[in-house]
């Protein structure tokens, strides 16, 4: 923008017009104008985002946009988008996924470990279900999180080393 004001500003020109002499700061002023006009013009196109969509319940219009963004983003057709449908879980009023038991994947050029969610925690009106993640999911019974109540939070906390549940009443914090 400076430089368009450097370029302008000093300019002689103006133009009489009925109601006003543009001199070349107003000019300035208008040139100013034309991104934000151009901006809330292409900003009538875009469409709702996946988040807003879902807060409406519109899943369908939801897995849409994501399918549009999925190829945007990749250069894959739409057919290869992973997610296909959704579904809704009766009685569920919140879901965390956390990363539990480390499974390390040695890579022996960095001597670093992958980590992975091992966990999902879904929260019900009277109760929290503990779900172990895989190439099954499954139900687990001893834990050692806290399946009495709601849950308020969950995840992870120290570089995935330790995982914190927040119910109404308590908190508990587990080893990774």
């Amino acid at each position: 923008m400076q430089g368009i004001a450097w370029l302008v500003i000093p300019q002689p020109w103006s133009f009489q017009l009925p109601a006003y002499t543009y001199n070349s700061w107003r000019v300035l002023v208008v040139l100013s104008a034309v991104p934000g006009f151009i901006t809330a013009i292409l900003y009538s196109f875009l469409p709702e985002s996946p988040k807003f969509l879902l807060g409406q319940r519109k899943e369908s219009e939801c897995l849409i946009i994501l399918n549009k963004m999925y190829t945007l983003n990749t250069g894959e057709r739409a057919e290869s988008y992973p997610v296909v449908t959704t579904f809704e879980l009766p009685g569920c009023v919140d879901m965390w996924t956390v990363i539990g038991s480390k499974e390390a994947v040695d890579d022996t050029n960095s001597g670093e470990h992958e980590y992975t969610h091992s966990f999902m925690i879904l929260s019900q009106h009277e109760s929290t279900m503990i779900l172990q993640t895989g190439q099954e999911i499954n139900e687990v019974d001893h834990s050692g999180f806290s399946t009495q109540g709601p849950t308020v939070y969950a995840g992870n906390l120290g570089y995935n080393r330790f995982i914190i549940q927040v119910n109404n009443n308590m908190f508990s914090f587990h080893k990774a």
